[in-house]
């Protein structure tokens, strides 16, 4: 006897002692990824590409800049989409506002709250709240050329762009090397050559550039 003469017994077997059995087969090799389970998917799926906007904005501890020019200078405008990165760049603005006037102890932090879509609706809400922890502002008290032999103090201190009581920024030390190196009298200027002595307590930093002449 066949195996296909054996199940069709089997089955009308079955049949007689008044089982549903065919049910039961049936409930067992329903496909896995049956129409139900992709509408579920896909639903699933939508809910997830729901966008969002930027709602309220918030600002703690702002003193040298006012909540509104925080606000611009992070570049977030209420209402509008949310995208990948836009608040790690509005800390890092922030940041760099900061720092151009000397707060280099500065401490920003941007918390979000998320107001999810209605049932109905394709886009929610991200409120967000700027915390800024200044600290003190930083100026250049002094700057000082060691190697500049033939080179005059007032050329080379040209270069770099830095000046007296000019605040403390540690990103034009960059800009004050390639000036230097621009000159095109020493050997490469590198971070390695410039000394920063930070004063806490008087808020105040002292530059020293080491420099080594070309020969003639």
């Amino acid at each position: 006897m066949g195996g296909l003469q054996l199940a069709v017994i089997l089955i009308l077997f079955v049949m007689v002692l008044g089982i549903n059995g065919i049910t039961i087969l049936e409930a067992k090799l329903r496909p896995l990824h049956s129409e139900e389970d992709c509408l579920i998917n896909t639903t699933h799926g939508q809910d997830e590409k729901r966008r969002f906007r930027f709602g309220m904005v918030e600002v703690e501890g702002a003193k040298t800049f006012t909540p509104e020019q925080i606000i611009r200078i992070s570049r977030i405008k209420t209402g509008s989409l949310v995208k990948t990165g836009d608040i790690d760049k509005a800390m890092q603005l922030i940041k760099d506002a900061y720092l151009s006037r000397g707060f280099i102890h500065a401490e920003v932090s941007i918390s979000e709250e998320s107001k999810p879509p209605l049932p109905k609706a394709k886009e929610g809400l991200i409120d967000l709240r700027i915390t800024i922890h200044e600290g003190e502002s930083f100026f250049i008290r002094r700057i000082e050329f060691i190697g500049n032999t033939t080179t005059r103090h007032r050329i080379v201190q040209r270069a770099t762009g830095l000046h007296l009581n000019d605040p403390y920024n540690p990103a034009r030390l960059d800009k004050a090397i390639q000036g230097l190196n621009r000159l095109g009298r020493f050997e490469l200027v590198t971070k390695e050559d410039v000394t920063v002595e930070i004063n806490e307590q008087g808020h105040f930093v002292d530059l020293l550039f080491h420099l080594k002449e070309k020969r003639k």
